[in-house]
């Protein structure tokens, strides 16, 4: 189910029948909404929303939670932001009025700040120790050079050190892109629809109607890399990848589905097959597409002795060019779709996870697609569909390469 209120707020409603309720609100904004002085904001509001509002102290809201057994986790990626709670159902009247206190009455108290920032900066120090994290971030730094979605999430230690400086910026930036045209509040839950709503009309209708334009600029070209590093770290780690398609390109799915069948977690994928079962060079390989509103990006992680890199390299640049001068036998498009088909109705068999789904479709699509009409567009992919898909994202000229040697 989906509605939305007269000030513009849009819900969405799954019913569930378990013990088990989950609540969130999914914000249109991340990353790449911030201007460069505002580097690490997005993530920043994310930390400060649980740290006190007009009635209540970070302390107050850490309680309210955790007596009742609460789950609470959030997250922030480039271009969204999402809190949510897992809890028992019937507490939801709570976890509704105390949702909507904090994304409408939080006042980012100056302590609170700097502490969260200080939490965050022992969050950039820990992730600069993971190289098979770290890796991701200065590949799409170099991907889109310049632009915000290059930008890593967490910002920097200055960029932090610059909002306790200014305190208006976290203000500014929250004011700017938390209004009611970029959020939706999700839910599955174990109450009839209509007493659901009511609770949404009571916890959230008096929130102001507030609008706002969301200004995302394409990123500019940026010719394709090959850029080594020295690391002080015992394997070698690579990126190969490329700029790839939008949520809105006629070559979404298709690509979806070929990213999965390329280097899905299973060993009969291609280049867990070619790569650890047939050659033992690897412990894992894994590929990943990100869709964004105007781009996306493609890449292929993998990490192995530096002596065999040039090798493994060479082996994954010989499987994307099959996908791009071999059609898939039917055999392999049907097993192919199964798979992709099965990796959704797993993720939807959670009711977290199919609501947070819901909800990030309608932030995208303005539409909340149902499994068959998914799987319906899984099922009209054809070979040659997949064939073009690999033949813009994985021509080799456009590749990138990003390579962490390790020394000692």
């Amino acid at each position: 189910m989906f509605f939305q209120l007269a000030n513009g707020l849009r819900f969405v409603y799954k019913p569930v029948n378990s013990s088990v309720s989950h609540l969130g609100i999914m914000v249109n904004v991340g990353t790449r909404d911030e201007n460069v002085d505002e580097h690490g904001g997005a993530h920043l509001i994310e930390h400060l929303l649980f740290k006190g509002t007009k009635t209540k102290t970070a302390k107050n809201i850490s309680l309210k939670f955790d007596n009742i057994g609460a789950d609470v986790n959030a997250y922030t990626t480039k271009e969204e932001t999402c809190f949510h709670v897992s809890f028992l159902s019937e507490y939801l009247p709570n976890m509704m009025s105390l949702m909507s206190d904090m994304l409408f009455n939080s006042t980012f108290p100056a302590k609170e700040t700097e502490k969260e920032i200080n939490v965050i900066k022992e969050e950039i120090f820990s992730y600069n120790d993971v190289p098979a994290e770290l890796i991701y971030d200065e590949f799409e730094d170099a991907l889109y050079a310049g632009h915000s979605l290059g930008r890593n999430i967490l910002g920097t230690e200055q960029s932090l050190d610059d909002f306790c400086l200014n305190k208006d910026k976290i203000f500014n930036f929250f004011n700017h892109n938390y209004v009611n045209d970029n959020i939706i509040i999700w839910a599955a839950c174990n109450v009839p629809e209509d007493k659901f709503k009511n609770y949404c009309i009571k916890y959230f209708q008096n929130s102001p109607l507030k609008s706002g334009v969301t200004d995302r600029k394409l990123p500019p070209e940026v010719a394709p890399f090959d850029v080594i590093k020295d690391r002080s770290d015992t394997q070698c780690h690579v990126i190969i990848g490329s700029r790839a398609f939008s949520f809105y390109d006629e070559n979404y799915t298709a690509f979806c589905l070929l990213n999965n069948y390329i280097g899905n977690q299973g060993f009969s994928s291609p280049l867990n097959y070619v790569l650890r079962e047939q050659h033992g060079y690897v412990y894992q390989v894994e590929s990943s597409y990100t869709p964004y509103f105007d781009t996306g990006t493609f890449n292929i992680f993998f990490e192995c002795e530096y002596e065999k890199q040039k090798r493994v390299k060479q082996l994954v640049f010989k499987e994307l060019d099959k996908c791009r001068n071999k059609l898939m036998t039917v055999s392999q498009l049907e097993v192919a779709k199964n798979q992709f088909k099965g990796n959704v109705a797993v993720n939807a068999d959670s009711n977290l996870f199919d609501a947070m789904s819901m909800a990030k479709s309608l932030m995208v699509f303005d539409k909340i697609e149902s499994m068959e009409e998914a799987f319906a567009k899984i099922d009209k992919v054809t070979a040659s569909d997949i064939m073009n898909a690999a033949n813009v994202a994985f021509d080799e000229k456009n590749l990138s390469v990003l390579t962490y040697r390790p020394v000692e």
